[in-house]
């Protein structure tokens, strides 16, 4: 297990504190270094000196052994427990936060995400409204800086059921799908009380669900898998609701991939994440290469896509895979 009071992490932390202040330049590059998987626990692209089938062997965690992991936003990993309490651990520096209670209790499917703004981190839960039809929510916002929960009950609006597992960070915004009564994407900007719904890019709807949300590089992102196999990445254009085709790139050869939820902090290309004849892929679909692959899933893909939660990584803090040791995703 890792000590995170060692000297060697500690020096390892300082150093990527340093290095997070420049987190906006485009230059900075966080690959992705692995995936948590429901049931398995935390798969690392590479191999691995202490597990001959690629995941980290389970000998304590600094996500607790009850909770549930929800998100993650430029290596922080959110996850939530019995009695609506949240956990955020930061990958790349070790710091656990346990969050105060929410004023109002979340059910334990409650849409959350974790994003993470410089030193400081917001969650975003889109809770769904006990008053009205089904369909209709409201958004509960923690900032780390005040240390405090808010709520935006004057923001009820009538958005079609959340997908809790699409969840992603981009732009200082949580983002998710909806999947009824048409698949949209809603989001909320916890900084402005925002929210903001948008049609999905072109050939979503047609993709049979084989699209995801992601980001790269700070924007909100879509992966849509075609029915020919081709993955077509979108970026949405700054504050317009207009999706830009920033990659593509053939999956012939893996007629049966889904897309899971990704997060590209490369920085070249866009980088995402599939399940695909029980492997775990990273496919860069800009420059039209696979980056990664991991094997050893045991469940359907879409089973496994739907919940996975990718990790981004700091080259600096070589040990961060170590504070996931034993955590997993309950199905």
């Amino acid at each position: 297990m890792l000590n995170l009071s060692s000297k060697k992490f500690q020096e390892k932390a300082m150093a990527s504190d340093s290095e997070w202040e420049l987190i906006d330049r485009e230059e900075e590059d966080r690959p992705i270094l692995g995936v948590l998987i429901p049931s398995v626990g935390f798969l690392p692209f590479g191999k691995q000196e202490d597990s001959s089938d690629g995941v980290i062997p389970g000998h304590g965690s600094a996500v607790p052994a009850s909770f549930t992991v929800l998100s993650s936003s430029v290596g922080l990993v959110l996850s939530r427990g019995p009695w609506s309490a949240y956990h955020v651990v930061d990958t790349l520096s070790g710091a656990r936060h346990h969050l105060p209670r929410p004023s109002r209790a979340h059910r334990s499917d409650t849409p959350s995400v974790v994003i993470r703004r410089g030193a400081d981190f917001a969650v975003v839960c889109a809770v769904a409204d006990p008053h009205s039809a089904d369909g209709v929510y409201t958004f509960d916002s923690y900032s780390s800086s005040s240390g405090r929960w808010s709520h935006a009950d004057e923001e009820k609006i009538a958005i079609g059921a959340v997908d809790p597992d699409s969840g992603v960070a981009a732009a200082g915004s949580a983002y998710w799908r909806t999947s009824s009564p048409s698949p949209m994407v809603v989001g909320y900007d916890p900084s402005s009380c925002r929210v903001r719904i948008l049609t999905p890019p072109a050939g979503a709807w047609a993709s049979k669900d084989r699209w995801q949300l992601g980001s790269a590089r700070g924007r909100l992102c879509c992966v849509v898998l075609t029915e020919s196999s081709d993955a077509l990445a979108y970026a949405l254009e700054g504050s317009t609701d207009k999706w830009r085709l920033v990659g593509s790139m053939g999956l012939a050869w893996w007629p049966s991939a889904v897309p899971a939820r990704f997060e590209s902090c490369s920085a070249t290309g866009v980088q995402v994440v599939l399940a695909a004849e029980g492997n775990v892929v990273v496919a860069d679909l800009e420059r039209e290469r696979i980056v990664s692959t991991a094997g050893l899933l045991q469940e359907t893909a879409a089973a496994a896509a739907k919940k996975m939660v990718p990790i981004v990584g700091n080259p600096l803090a070589e040990e961060y895979v170590e504070v996931l040791g034993s955590a997993s995703v309950s199905d």
